[in-house]
């Protein structure tokens, strides 16, 4: 009876322990969802200037009741749930001013704002989808395009379902910031002398490659003299010829100190040319343009259509030719991501290269389809692949800067005493790969190795 009473008395203390457990985790985790409310709270107080605590206390709560619904569900645990609707939430309002009026003015709640911020998600995809198939169907094609695709539609509506799309990513707030940084680029480096000090750091360098030593005080100070005094031609009031390969709208236009040259596959906008840019010939420096089709653009035409227009019938006419060595400034934004083909993506920046004149800046700027955000651009990173590849066509890379929903990544053309206009083919081009190519490529490796060991196994003495 003694033993049993004993058994008793531990079962019991077992059980008051167990009980005290349960508690101390029930309290850690209101802890914790009260530390997440405030937390969601403070990003949505930051989206919603001047909103009023009763808003905001309504706002998290209806995530608090999504994310126990999610929980219900299955799919992650409650704090996580409210954690990753907060996010989206906030983020939605910082990306769309209209959605944030609406949640201010009590018109949308926690709930329909994050419907919409799926429809938006989903239509950003279908536009990616719209891009990238139009792109498939003029490579199959020879990049002359054809009666129909392989869903039966006619290129025709592919074109105008491509330019519906570009329209819409030429609204979204983050590539319009991206538009921003090329600007700010391309005066800093062509107007600002940021190309004559790249010339004398790399006269610097040659020096040092030649002599062994750095340059003397006397000769450091009259190269730097020299780099004072002088920004070049571009600096003395002519404007600069920009390149907007992909234009999305022709947002370059309303900058009065560069003259834009836009051309897109199927042109939103009255400005832009048609031109499949893997197709465009490269003609002698100097050359004209070569334009089929419309004739100039009448100026009081665009500002009637607000600066928009008629889809994917639109543009200036067809493009057919350049000259070489004919713009200051290309830029090609989110545009490569887009093309299925990683070869042809090089192949793109190297036909912008031959177009650029020295000193000229290529802008590229890609979103996370590219590389992943925090990709970076360490060693064996996506970004520094495309850098190497890019370096590898002879120009030199300025900087890299990760902006809020995309890579940006800007090089220069330097004079090179190799022929710049010669196009050697693809032998020398690296491939530019998107980070789900180079997954892909890993696992293929892998698998490849496994299949490998396995034989090498089964051939040793012994094996099976």
């Amino acid at each position: 009876s003694s033993s049993s009473s004993s058994s008793t008395v531990a079962s019991g203390r077992l059980s008051d322990s167990g009980a005290s457990c349960d508690k101390n985790r029930e309290r850690e985790s209101v802890a914790a969802r009260r530390r997440l409310e405030r937390h969601v709270r403070g990003r949505l107080a930051r989206q919603l200037p001047g909103a009023e605590d009763v808003l905001l206390s309504r706002l998290v709560h209806d995530l608090g009741s999504i994310a126990e619904e999610e929980a219900r569900e299955g799919r992650a645990d409650v704090n996580r749930c409210l954690e990753r609707r907060g996010d989206k939430l906030a983020w939605w309002l910082s990306e769309s001013e209209e959605v944030a009026e609406a949640v201010l003015a009590g018109a949308l709640g926690a709930r329909e704002a994050l419907w919409s911020a799926e429809e938006y998600n989903m239509a950003s995809t279908q536009n990616w989808r719209a891009v990238q198939h139009l792109h498939q169907v003029l490579r199959r094609c020879g990049g002359s395009g054809g009666d129909e695709d392989d869903d039966g539609g006619d290129l025709a509506a592919q074109q105008h379902r491509y330019g519906e799309a570009m329209r819409q990513v030429a609204e979204r707030r983050w590539h319009r910031a991206g538009i921003r940084w090329c600007r700010e680029q391309y005066r800093r480096f062509l107007l600002e002398g940021g190309d004559t000090r790249l010339e004398a750091k790399r006269a610097k360098a040659r020096y040092f490659r030649l002599h062994g030593c750095r340059m003397d005080a006397d000769m450091a100070r009259r190269l730097q003299a020299q780099v004072a005094s002088g920004i070049g031609e571009v600096g003395s009031g002519r404007r600069l010829r920009l390149l907007d390969i992909g234009s999305s709208g022709c947002l370059f236009d309303d900058f009065p100190e560069v003259e834009v040259t836009a051309l897109d596959l199927c042109p939103t906008h009255p400005k832009t040319y048609r031109s499949d840019f893997l197709e465009l010939e490269v003609g002698p420096s100097g050359s004209p343009p070569l334009v089929v089709g419309s004739g100039p653009v009448d100026a009081a035409a665009v500002k009637a259509e607000g600066g928009r227009g008629g889809g994917a019938e639109g543009g200036a006419g067809d493009l057919k030719r350049l000259p070489a060595l004919g713009f200051d400034v290309a830029v090609l934004s989110c545009v490569l991501n887009y093309v299925p083909d990683a070869l042809a993506r090089i192949r793109m920046v190297d036909k912008a290269r031959r177009l650029l004149a020295e000193p000229g800046l290529l802008l590229l700027i890609e979103t996370f389809s590219a590389g992943r955000r925090a990709c970076g651009m360490g060693p064996g990173s996506i970004l520094r692949e495309w850098r190497d590849a890019v370096e590898d066509l002879g120009l030199t890379f300025l900087r890299y800067d990760l902006l809020e929903n995309s890579h940006a990544l800007s090089f220069a053309r330097c004079a090179s005493p190799k022929d710049e206009e010669a196009d050697d083919g693809d032998r020398r081009l690296k491939p530019l790969r998107l980070w789900r190519e180079a997954e892909a490529e890993a696992h293929r490796l892998a698998r490849l190795a496994r299949k490998n060991m396995v034989r090498a196994e089964g051939r040793q003495p012994g094996g099976s």
